[in-house]
């Protein structure tokens, strides 16, 4: 038995989906897989996790009577898959029996710092197997808007909202210049559970600010140009840069770049996405490795839509 999820990343609305605005979202190509297979040891499950290089990441053993954790090789991430397996058998206490005697693998198609969803992943594949709400399991978990769960399931873009539960609607993102788009890794992987802390630390949010970030991410569904769509990012860089209190990453290091550097998820790390500003696939190539920035994707390659 084998479960699968995407990967994920919001193109708009970073923390302000939070508070009920419109993001932009699309499920990654790469994501990551959970495989459940008979052990024969009774009254436990067995756990074990893969890299993407296939190394072994993590290893442990629980008691599924009480999720006692047994054996592990690493005693964080033990209890952060003990917190999932009390929350679902408190949804499902037959999941209980359901784990017994099980060996569970998980396989990451991506490299664990790029912050593509290992975490989100991890909880849509469980509560697939578990049949529980992966919402739940959020909640009583990592936390977060919970549009990443949308994304392990996805097949292309989909707009997210809260109202105040997690809403979306499937959408086509028809851009013409797509070819001009790429993502950019910056190698600071970024906690979520920080930078929403941070966030809710600075949330004085009118109904303004969040129908003004609803209304760009509508727009960047429908703009038809390069240009206009890089005005938009600017604006919306701009917008967050203020409710955030934080410099925008293209001011930070990118400033003399001719095209638009938007940041992705929690600010300051993980990946950007970049606006190519007329330039050639390799001038943008050559830009960013001359910055010191090597891992660099056309948008198409990574993102499934």
């Amino acid at each position: 038995m084998i479960f699968r999820g995407n990967g994920k990343l919001l193109l708009s609305g970073e923390y302000v989906v939070l508070s009920g605005a419109k993001g932009l979202a699309v499920p990654t190509r790469a994501g990551q897989t959970l495989e459940i297979s008979e052990s024969g040891q009774a009254g436990q499950l067995l756990w074990q996790s893969f890299l993407l290089d296939g190394s072994s990441w993590f290893q442990g053993r629980f008691s599924v009577s009480d999720w006692e954790v047994l054996e592990s090789s690493d005693l964080h991430i033990a209890k952060r898959l003990q917190e999932l397996f009390v929350a679902i058998c408190s949804q499902n206490p037959a999941f209980a029996e359901k784990a017994n005697k099980k060996q569970a693998t998980t396989r990451l198609e991506f490299p664990a710092e790029w912050g593509f969803g290992s975490s989100s992943t991890l909880i849509y594949m469980l509560s697939k197997w578990a049949n529980v709400d992966p919402f739940f399991l959020l909640d009583q978990s990592f936390g977060g808007s919970g549009y990443d769960l949308i994304a392990a399931g996805a097949s292309g873009p989909f707009m997210f909202w809260r109202d105040p539960q997690p809403q979306f609607a499937p959408i086509r993102l028809d851009w013409p210049f797509r070819e001009a788009l790429f993502l950019v890794y910056l190698g600071k992987k970024q906690n979520s559970r920080e930078g929403i802390q941070r966030y809710r630390q600075r949330e004085t949010l009118l109904q303004k600010e969040i129908q003004q970030v609803s209304a760009l991410s509508e727009q960047l569904v429908e703009v038809k140009t390069r240009e206009n769509f890089e005005g938009l990012l600017q604006e919306h860089e701009l917008l967050l840069s203020q409710l955030l209190d934080l410099t925008r990453v293209q001011d930070l290091h990118f400033s003399d770049f001719p095209g638009v550097v938007k940041s992705l998820g929690a600010w300051g790390g993980d990946f950007v996405l970049v606006s190519s500003g007329g330039l050639s696939a390799k001038a943008v190539k050559d830009y960013f490795h001359s910055a010191g920035f090597k891992t660099i994707f056309p948008f198409s390659e990574i993102v499934l839509c």
